[in-house]
């Protein structure tokens, strides 16, 4: 799975007012979903997302920790469900392990 800067990733959220953390959750299960088969595209992701007023991006938070172990990390699902009611914090703690794959 590709690296991204997490440096960059504070700049686009900050320039984009928290819109590039949309594309980033899209993107990267995107990415997940091409590796492991689990979950839905992207746009189905996004959408899913609309649709039940926040509550699946609950249930992918706490999926998003088995999808990482299937692709070789560790699954930190806990972390990442504790974090997950800080949205701007989130998308780091997950997107760091990402870069730690190898």
């Amino acid at each position: 799975m590709g690296k991204r800067s997490l440096v960059l990733m504070v700049v686009f959220t900050w320039l984009t007012a928290g819109l590039y953390l949309i594309y980033w959750t899209c993107s990267t299960q995107n990415r997940l979903k091409a590796k492991t088969g689990m979950g839905y595209g992207g746009l189905g992701h996004f959408f899913a997302i609309i649709f039940t007023f926040g509550l699946y991006y609950i249930a992918w938070v706490m999926a998003i920790g088995e999808r990482i172990e299937k692709v070789g990390g560790k699954d930190r699902g806990w972390l990442y469900y504790l974090v997950c009611s800080m949205y701007v914090i989130f998308p780091w703690v997950v997107q760091g392990q990402i870069n730690d794959l190898k």
